[in-house]
């Protein structure tokens, strides 16, 4: 069946429903493990984007502002609470010494580790047993190509 014939017969507010039940239920269960370990949310993302991009030398606060579509002064803020756990850390870019890159730390390394284990664990006991593998990365799929699209 086609997009187009899927979506003529599913109601739109059903699946609007579907998104706001599984994104309450997504941000209750990371926030709640996040707690243990003194990050928000919007920490996290940023902290796992720096994480992504240290080992290619770190990431532009303007890059990370463009990526979640907000001003720098709003990542510069995030940047500060995250340095100031020993999460992050700022050096200059070896091509550019007006620039400086935010890069996680060692203590960041740990802690993401951990964490991306307990979710993936929650997460494979909580869907296991309702959705097929090909189903959850069809699922993944969708999601990060919505997000992209709204750029």
């Amino acid at each position: 069946m086609s997009l187009k014939g899927i979506l003529k017969k599913t109601k739109a507010y059903e699946i609007g429903l579907a998104q706001v039940l599984v994104t309450k239920a997504a941000n209750n269960q990371r926030s709640h493990l996040l707690a243990q370990y003194d990050l928000s949310s919007i920490e996290w993302f940023i902290l796992g984007t720096v994480y992504d991009e240290t080992p290619a030398g770190g990431i532009r606060v303007t890059d990370l502002a463009t990526l979640f579509d907000v001003k720098t002064t709003y990542i510069t803020s995030i940047l500060r609470l995250l340095k100031d756990k020993g999460y992050a850390t700022t050096q200059n870019n070896p091509q550019d010494a007006r620039v400086r890159l935010v890069v996680a730390t060692k203590k960041a390394n740990d802690v993401i580790n951990a964490i991306e284990e307990s979710i993936q664990e929650e997460t494979e006991q909580r869907l296991s047993d309702k959705v097929t593998d090909e189903q959850f990365r069809s699922y993944i799929y969708v999601l990060q190509e919505s997000a992209r699209t709204q750029s």
